[in-house]
This record gives C-alpha cells, sequence and structure tokens, in this order.
C-alpha cells in the first residue's frame, strides 16, 4: 500500500490555499495571517513531505518524525527561506518573525503527530 499524506497535511494545504484565493484573489487582507501563516504552514507541509518521501523513496514505515528531525528539517526550511530566498529574488524578504512562526508550524506538526500516533521520540 503506498503512503498517504496524513490528514493535517490536507488540512494546512486547504487553509494555505484558501488564504492565497482571499489575499490575491478576493483582495482580503488579514494583517497576522498574511504575515505568519505560510512560513507556519511551509514548515507543516515540508515536514509532512519530507515524512511521506522518506516512506515511499526508503520504503520506510515511519508514521512521524523525532524530535532531532523535526527541528532539523524545520530550522533548515527556516533559514533557505529566510537568508537563500533573498538573495535570489527581490520577490522574497527577511522577516526575522517568521522563523517564529516557522518554529511555532514545526512544533505543530510534532505535537499533533504525537498525539495522533500516541508515542514521542
Amino acid at each position: 500500500m503506498p503512503a498517504k499524506l496524513p490528514i493535517l497535511f490536507w488540512v494546512i494545504l486547504t487553509l494555505f490555499v484558501a488564504h492565497q484565493l482571499l489575499q490575491y484573489i478576493i483582495g482580503a487582507s488579514i494583517p497576522y495571517v498574511d504575515s505568519y501563516f505560510d512560513p507556519f504552514a511551509c514548515a507543516v507541509l515540508g515536514l509532512s513531505i519530507f515524512l511521506w518521501e522518506r516512506n515511499v523513496l526508503w520504503k520506510a514505515n515511519q508514521q512521524q518524525l523525532g524530535i532531532g528531525e523535526t527541528i532539523i528539517a524545520t530550522l533548515t526550511l527556516a533559514v533557505v527561506s529566510e537568508e537563500v530566498f533573498p538573495l535570489l529574488s527581490d520577490r522574497f524578504y527577511r522577516d526575522p518573525m517568521d522563523y517564529l512562526a516557522f518554529v511555532v508550524g514545526g512544533l505543530f506538526y510534532w505535537l499533533t503527530t504525537s498525539i495522533s500516533y500516541g508515542k514521542s521520540r
């Protein structure tokens, strides 16, 4: 049976797409959500895809990432998004508060998967 992405992934993806539609198509603005939901969602979605990729490509049978893996992957996503992307394009800008949103997203991902699977590593 192929690995499936968890319901958490689909909920956050749906919220992310809805926010993008509201912000860019409809023109609605919710200041804090506009500023910090994207990095929060990036952490949750990125970690979900990382685990899915591990299970599909490496034939692992993991239900969750360990806390160390979650921390390293979250910090990698944050540094690439906040330090590398702004160097590559003027459409990206560095916002130190985004690091907090990434950390909250990573923590949210880890806690929800830990609670869902009743264990932590």
